[in-house]
């Protein structure tokens, strides 16, 4: 009877019921859905971290918010380690402003065991290993590059010990639930967050001998 707009977050969270219901929306009716799982819907933006430019405006939006001062090589810092993620970004200055310093909050960032990687993609690497151990595979094996080099598909195969097609298959998911990116090269990198909760995931893992 109305023109209406339905925005559902996380609808990876939620059951079949609520896809089913989205898959057959009554006209005139829109919806707006975000998800870390790959979707097969009719028009797809996918979301990476801010340009620098607008991360660092942030950084002054919620810096001026809160009384913090940052210098430009204490900004330009957190950006390389948040590669434009809004979310640590705005944590990291509200720790800042309750008296932490910024030697405090780049360990918090960096501590792969900590509440904000598996809040961020702890769901994301959950759900790769539980449909697709070759992928969860992969994703151990591209944490040990160099995240500026990235690395190469041929490698990461050797590594996880995978044929062909399930190496280029695993990666394939690996992109779509945005724990890997490609290159131009045909190489795969990481965003820090993902690089150290992956590492931290391997370090505990036990890896069958090829």
């Amino acid at each position: 009877a109305q023109r209406t707009l339905l925005v559902l977050d996380n609808l990876d969270t939620m059951d079949n019921a609520v896809r089913a219901f989205l898959r057959h929306l009554p006209a005139p009716t829109k919806a707006i859905v975000t998800s870390r799982e790959w979707l097969d819907v009719a028009d797809i933006l996918r979301l990476y971290g801010m340009e620098r430019e607008d991360a660092l405006a942030l950084m002054d939006t919620e810096a001026e918010a809160r009384g913090v001062a940052l210098t430009p090589e204490q900004k330009e810092h957190l950006y390389e380690r948040t590669k434009g993620l809004p979310l640590p970004i705005r944590l990291s200055v509200a720790r800042l402003g309750g008296g932490e310093t910024v030697e405090q909050v780049t360990r918090w960032l960096g501590d792969a065991t900590g509440d904000l990687p598996q809040y961020c993609v702890g769901g994301q690497v959950e759900l790769i290993r539980g449909r697709s151990p070759n992928a969860y595979r992969l994703l151990l094996a591209c944490s040990l590059f160099d995240r500026e080099a990235g690395a190469p598909r041929e490698a990461l195969g050797e590594i996880a010990d995978l044929s062909l097609a399930d190496r280029d298959d695993g990666l394939t998911l690996l992109g779509q639930f945005n724990l890997v990116n490609r290159s131009e090269n045909d190489r795969f990198w990481m965003l820090p967050i993902v690089q150290e909760y992956a590492r931290s995931k391997l370090e505990r893992e036990e890896w069958e001998a090829a």
